[in-house]
């Protein structure tokens, strides 16, 4: 399993501010998602990376904070806020407060972030685990098969 605390490795979040949240860092991660809606929590599967730039979106320090609160409540890894003065400016106290509250973290990343290099990383980072998780389950049922075949068991 992966879990928040990982993703701080990734060349990718090299430049990530953690905001809040460092009681989040062992939640799971399932996979990246991109929310540029009103509401996020329809969307929400959990263990999401959650991805969010403003654009497009009424940004206001309630907003923000409702969006925190969806994301922790639906059970979201994290959220990853991009940072530009003509989007999300800030994160908001409260949005803080919120995420230190329900033990979720909060990350804010430069503009210039990539989204497409976030998303690609933490996949492949999820991926492998996954598989890593599968060849290890399939070659314990080969043990015990093979065990069971030859009599070991007995």
């Amino acid at each position: 399993m992966i879990y928040v605390r990982d993703l701080l490795k990734l060349d990718t979040f090299k430049d990530f501010e953690l905001v809040s949240g460092e009681n989040g860092l062992d939640r799971g991660v399932s996979w990246p998602n991109v929310a540029q809606t009103v509401s996020i929590r329809e969307w929400l599967v959990g263990g999401d990376v959650i991805l969010m730039s403003g654009v497009g979106l009424k940004i206001t320090d309630e907003f923000l904070t409702d969006i925190v609160i969806q994301a922790a409540d639906g059970r979201a890894a994290c959220i990853i806020m991009l940072i530009n003065p003509e989007h999300i400016a800030s994160i908001p106290q409260a949005a803080i407060d919120e995420a230190v509250k329900r033990g979720f973290a909060v990350f804010a990343a430069p503009w210039e972030t990539k989204l497409s290099r976030v998303i690609g990383s933490v996949s492949m980072l999820v991926s492998n685990d996954r598989l890593e998780e599968r060849m290890h389950s399939e070659s314990v049922s080969y043990t015990h098969l093979r065990a069971h075949e030859t009599g070991a068991y007995l």
